[in-house]
């Protein structure tokens, strides 16, 4: 069910992927005019990976789905664009949907390699 906005916005949304998707489907559903950045060639961003599993397949439908709802909603999608500051000028608003880091692990194994040198040298204690 859609809720007209009760102030319309020029809304833009950077990351197409499970986030991105859902934010910009709902509010182009409510009245506010989209546009929908994404820096890859396809809407879906880590479902892209997961559709792939065996048995998670359903990943696929829910793309889909999501492709059809931006669609029907007007959402404005751009792909194979990277949201620069000169492309967001001018929008009432700005949604960050980047999402998951992939390399997330080098951050952990960084950060226990400073605990242990903060140890090491006594300015850490256990």
């Amino acid at each position: 069910m859609s809720v007209d906005a009760s102030k319309k916005q020029r809304v833009a949304c950077v990351g197409a992927g499970p986030a991105g998707l859902a934010f910009a489907s709902e509010a182009a559903g409510r009245g506010h005019s989209v546009t929908l950045f994404e820096k890859e060639s396809q809407l879906g961003g880590q479902f892209n990976l997961a559709k792939v599993v065996p048995g998670k397949e359903e990943f696929y439908e829910t793309i889909r789905y999501y492709k059809n709802m931006l669609e029907l909603n007007g959402v404005d999608v751009k792909l194979d664009t990277e949201a620069t500051p000169e492309l967001l000028e001018g929008f009432d608003s700005v949604v960050l949907a980047t999402g998951a880091w992939e390399k997330l692990y080098e951050y952990y194994i960084c950060y226990i390699l400073l605990c242990v040198l903060l140890l090491e040298r006594g300015w850490l204690s256990h």
